[in-house]
């Protein structure tokens, strides 16, 4: 043994092992640290600790048999071993250089192949959160630069996003300084997104499942329509003007689009074909509830999630339920929760108190299995409507937008004013959450729908005393006020027992009086002017009931169109109404009571909505339908004949107006000089701007996986 040691020290065999060791150490830092800045790929250091380990016994064997001698490089066969005997300090050192090399090839097989999968996840602010454990539970997360910003009028949020199945595209709605919002979309693997032309006004955007298309709301509030465009730059495509913008939509695999509308004024969800068509309801019973709003359908193309705000409420002390549409069954899964879809980790994400958590789910028995967790804090959201700021792909990406709650920001309550035709404001003394006002023919006293501890009831604000009373106190919902034309009853529209329309004294005293039962959202818009008739819209048709009578209402005009709003002019003769017949909203006026027959004319020319008989029937007043409320005069002549003249505008601003629904809308003074509005600070265009930044969250669903375990069990 002492002969082979002497013989190892004389042919320097530890030396060399020493030195290798300590360069193949070198070499794999060198390589860790430059593979990733010449793009090298993620086996490269691999690469070269497996050559180095190959080449270590060739090294060895090399040392053994040759000697580097002042003649050069010889083979060492013939120098025999010296005598020199083998001293403790000899095999001391050839023990510590034997002890080196095998602690460097220690430490790189332990650091190569057990600790490299604990590295820590760096969270955007700097700190690190828990390990994930191996490499491919680790997640990444780095920003995306979206440009300058401001939020969106209306919504008030900052963007609006969605992400692609296959997470390659992201699209977002976001609103530049002096520019309306606009798309755009973003490839993944490029730094640059691109504008999508012809999206202004556009909300919340979805991708079709291939995602060539993108579907979003178009237009303002309730009065918008529902629209796709292709990524490869349009033009866009109008597919619905009865969308709802700002509150979802959902393509599904069969080349369906499922979003909320506006029926019976309320939010319903309706289903159409992508390519266009006649929408379908989707059934789902809307009890008590302002609707349905957020849909996403699971992958059976059958279970429908979506979010119910409840009457009267916010989004966020509403619901997510499930609907099996094959059924007409409906389960509640999430108690005050919002915006919810489904994770193909299964679970169901939503968005809650500012924040977005998930929750296990079992696809096969449609029900939640687990607890609600907290998943990521702090998601840009309005909890008014229901915008949240985050997007899931199939293949685990995650982007989302960090920030607060807007709706807790934006929650300041309306002011009703009178705004005079050059658009010079005077505010009523009282705030609230006022909707549908309506002057009483005197001019002294205002019907309004208010809320009141989630529920809607109509109140009577007495100009002259500066006085606001409640009128009614019933739980169901009750809205649309309607003064009677001498100013002693108030007509309204109301979901108490079957729903349909009552009537109360103006003064408060007495009871309510039912009108006409079994059609809830009927909506009382009109009086003949001697007060024995009055006029409402139910389900896109216009009626006319005699109050005199036990006999049942009679259908004053029926098509295969949407009518509604209409208004008897004051001489008796004409009725003006918005209609749907080209395609887009408009204001009409025909005879009265012949509607049908007495001929027709078209009065607004670029949409519009609730038209207004200026008091001595001289002018048609309406709201147009593009961007911020507008407010426009058509001069008529009604004499003789129809006659009238090209709308002009009068003035704009930021006034609530909900187009489609009840809330808003605006009413004349009795002198024809003023329009009784509100208000909204929640429509106010923030000149606030800054650069804005997504977090995109790479894997992420490893890290659902680690909070909210799939199977808790």
């Amino acid at each position: 043994m002492g002969s082979l040691f002497q013989e190892i020290k004389r042919r320097k065999v530890f030396r060399v092992a020493a030195i290798y060791a300590v360069v193949a150490w070198v070499l794999i830092q060198v390589a860790d640290t430059i593979a990733p800045l010449m793009n090298l790929p993620e086996s490269a250091p691999g690469l070269v600790l497996f050559m180095l380990i190959i080449l270590f016994p060739i090294a060895l064997f090399l040392a053994w048999a040759y000697e580097v001698t002042p003649d050069g490089v010889r083979a060492d066969t013939g120098v025999q071993a010296a005598n020199t005997p083998v001293n403790s300090t000899d095999r001391k050192l050839i023990y510590a250089i034997l002890v080196l090399v095998l602690l460097v090839a220690g430490f790189q097989v332990t650091d190569r192949f057990f600790l490299q999968g604990e590295s820590n996840t760096i969270a955007v602010d700097g700190s690190a959160l828990e390990n994930s454990g191996s490499a491919s539970d680790l997640s990444r997360r780095f920003l995306i630069d979206i440009g300058v910003t401001q939020p969106i009028t209306g919504p008030g949020v900052i963007a609006e996003i969605a992400l692609s199945a296959d997470g390659r595209r992201l699209v977002y709605g976001v609103q530049r300084p002096q520019e309306p919002v606009q798309l755009y979309i973003q490839e993944l693997d490029q730094l640059e997104a691109r504008q999508l032309p012809g999206t202004e006004f556009a909300s919340t955007p979805f991708f079709s499942p291939d995602g060539e298309w993108i579907g979003f709301g178009s237009g303002f509030g309730s009065g918008g329509a529902l629209s796709k465009i292709s990524i490869q730059d349009g033009p866009p495509q109008l597919l619905a003007d009865s969308g709802r913008p700002g509150t979802g939509g959902f393509w599904s695999a069969d080349d369906t689009i499922i979003y909320p509308s506006n029926i019976d004024d309320g939010i319903r969800l309706q289903r159409l074909p992508a390519t266009g068509g006649v929408p379908e309801p989707v059934e789902a019973d809307r009890g008590n509830s302002a609707g349905h709003t957020w849909p996403w359908l699971l992958p059976d193309e059958d279970a429908l999630l979506y979010s119910v705000r409840p009457a009267g409420g916010l989004i966020r002390d509403g619901r997510v339920d499930l609907l099996i549409q094959s059924t007409g069954n409906v389960k509640t899964l999430i108690q005050n929760g919002y915006n919810a879809r489904y994770v193909p980790t299964n679970h169901i994400a939503f968005m809650r108190a500012g924040s977005l958590w998930a929750v296990p789910f079992d696809l096969d028995r449609l029900e939640t299995i687990g607890p609600e967790v907290l998943v990521i804090q702090a998601v840009h959201t309005s909890s008014v409507r229901g915008n949240a700021a985050y997007a899931i792909s199939d293949d685990g990406l995650l982007i989302y937008l960090p920030g607060e709650d807007v709706g807790d920001v934006n929650s300041e309550p309306e002011t009703l004013v009178w705004v005079d035709r050059n658009g010079n404001e005077e505010e009523l003394s009282l705030r609230r959450d006022y909707r549908s006002p309506s002057v009483s023919p005197d001019g002294q006293r205002i019907a309004v729908a208010s809320e009141e501890n989630g529920n809607y009831d109509i109140w009577v604000y007495d100009l002259v005393r500066d006085n606001l009373s409640r009128l009614t106190f019933d739980e169901g919902l009750d809205h649309v006020p309607l003064w009677t034309p001498d100013g002693e009853r108030i007509v309204f529209s109301s979901q108490r027992d079957d729903g349909g329309l009552w009537w109360q004294a103006a003064d408060g005293s007495g009871r309510a009086e039912s009108l006409l039962t079994g059609a809830a959202f009927a909506r009382p818009t009109s009086f003949t002017p001697d007060g024995s008739q009055l006029v409402y819209d139910y389900e896109g048709d216009l009626y006319l009931l005699t109050l005199s009578s036990d006999s049942p209402p009679e259908i004053l005009l029926q098509t295969d169109f949407t009518e509604a709003r209409s208004v008897i002019s004051p001489d008796g003769r004409w009725i003006a109404y918005e209609s749907d017949r080209t395609g887009q909203v408009e204001i009409y006026v025909g005879a009265f009571p012949d509607v049908e027959e007495g001929g027709l004319w078209l009065i607004s020319n670029q949409g519009g909505h609730r038209p207004k008989w200026s008091p001595d029937g001289r002018e048609i007043f309406y709201i147009g339908t593009d961007g911020l409320t507008t407010v426009w005069s058509a001069q008529v002549e009604t004499e003789t004949s129809f006659q009238h003249d090209t709308p002009v505008l009068l003035f704009s601003g930021n006034y609530l107006r909900s187009l489609g629904g009840n809330g808003g809308a605006f009413d004349v003074s009795i002198d024809g000089t003023r329009f009784l509005l509100t208000l909204s600070d929640f429509l106010t265009p923030s000149t606030e701007s800054s650069i804005t930044h997504l977090v995109a969250v790479e894997n992420w669903f490893a890290e659902l996986k680690r909070l909210a375990p799939p199977d808790p069990q």
